[in-house]
């Protein structure tokens, strides 16, 4: 048996109250230790479980083998009290910023200034290549059906 221990989460429903000290007593027996609890609160089911119409959700962090996870689990399914739980391992934080290191420009912020210069008006005469609009145009869909059947007798 391993005696590396990692870090998990697990949330419940319970019945009661009282029912927070099963998973505790059920967490000790398998080996684990607790890190932090979380804060046990009354909560609403969207859906009866197991004829429940409201139940107390709690979490817990903890430390165990990976081995004692199946016991563990074993050991929930068959407590009374407990309606529901999972167990799951917490995501690692990430040390490095978002969006690979580049902060994002506020939307309010002005643009560049070399998008919002335009060429002087005989340099635009000058350029050999054609200027492309990119001014949206409307078509019809007649227009856009003839287009699409030239395309697809031409690829056949």
């Amino acid at each position: 048996m391993s005696e590396e221990k990692k870090q998990y989460e697990i949330s419940y429903l319970a019945r009661t109250e009282a029912d927070k000290d099963a998973v505790l007593k059920v967490l000790g027996g398998a080996g684990a230790e607790n890190l932090e609890e979380g804060r046990l609160s009354e909560i609403k089911l969207a859906y009866p479980v197991k004829k429940q119409t409201s139940a107390y959700f709690g979490s817990t962090v903890f430390e165990a083998a990976p081995e004692a996870i199946a016991k563990i689990n074993d050991s929930l399914k068959f407590t009374e009290g407990i309606l529901r739980f999972l167990i799951v391992t917490p995501p690692a934080k990430k040390s490095h910023p978002r969006f690979g290191g580049k902060e994002r420009m506020p939307e309010e912020a002005p643009m560049a200034e070399e998008t919002k210069t335009e060429e002087a008006p005989a340099e635009k005469e000058e350029s050999a290549e054609p200027e492309i609009k990119e001014a949206k145009t409307e078509i019809d869909d007649a227009a856009l059906d003839e287009k699409l059947e030239e395309i697809l007798t031409n690829t056949k």
